[in-house]
């Protein structure tokens, strides 16, 4: 029996924008080492159930439409060029606020390459490193991924449209202020959260519109994102079980149309 293996990038394709969730567990590791305990996981779960849209509309549907088109021989595995441990914690939250399981082991920055590019750090990846660690042996292997980064089975990657979709929060509630300067340039906002005065609560207010304002719209354009739909609606239709090079063009085109 054919076996299936889709191989799913994480951050613009399963989920958009995490950069404030990302600052918020770089605090948490902060205060935690200072003994200031947080709880990162509870403040963390609410961005990451899918009507927060932080999690890509109809991955959930995605996940579970090829779970009952292709019953036990499917597989899902994360790579990700993100660090081991956030991305860990990421995809924990989505399995749970999400009713979803995905396979292990999540693959991270540590299979990726790093290299220098015009000063930016950069990561190619390659399936090669990792067919001795996926459970079934020889299966049929479908990349997507947003970005064009692997050194080989390109022929078999549908390239999605990137989707970064913020979910903001306010981050300065949980940062102390003498951690300003250190995290989250230009996300936190720059007044005093413990002055109470009228001019410093106008100035806050004020930030938080712009940002708001700023971050809706930006979403805007990703609101009616249905990639995840799209391909799970002509996998389904077609009963396809052959993922050709051929078969990925015309599912990288309609999945993105």
């Amino acid at each position: 029996m054919k076996k299936y293996v889709f191989i799913i990038d994480l951050d613009s394709t399963i989920i958009g924008d995490c950069s404030y969730q990302l600052q918020l567990y770089n605090i948490s590791k902060i205060m935690n080492n200072s003994k200031q305990l947080i709880n990162i996981n509870k403040i963390l779960s609410q961005y990451y159930n899918e009507k927060s849209k932080l999690v890509r509309p109809y991955f959930i549907y995605f996940i579970n439409k090829m779970r009952e088109l292709y019953k036990n021989d499917v597989y899902f595995y994360v790579y990700t060029a993100s660090s081991k441990d956030w991305a860990n914690i990421q995809i924990k939250l989505i399995e749970k606020e999400n009713n979803i399981k995905l396979n292990r082991p999540i693959f991270t920055r540590e299979e990726c390459k790093e290299f220098k590019n015009k000063k930016l750090q950069s990561y190619t990846k390659s399936i090669d490193p990792l067919l001795n660690k996926i459970k079934p042996k020889n299966p049929e292997i479908i990349i997507i991924d947003d970005s064009d980064v692997y050194t080989d089975f390109k022929h078999v990657q549908i390239q999605c449209k990137p989707y970064n979709y913020t979910s903001f929060c306010e981050i300065y509630q949980e940062l102390p202020d003498k951690m300003q300067n250190d995290l989250g340039r230009g996300m936190i906002c720059p007044y005093n959260k413990d002055n109470c005065s009228i001019t410093n609560k106008m100035k806050l207010y004020k930030w938080l519109y712009k940002k708001c304002k700023e971050v809706n719209k930006n979403n805007k354009k990703y609101l009616l994102d249905k990639f995840w739909l799209n391909l799970a609606k002509v996998i389904d239709a077609n009963k396809i079980t052959d993922f050709n090079s051929n078969v990925i063009k015309q599912l990288t085109l309609i999945a993105n149309n």
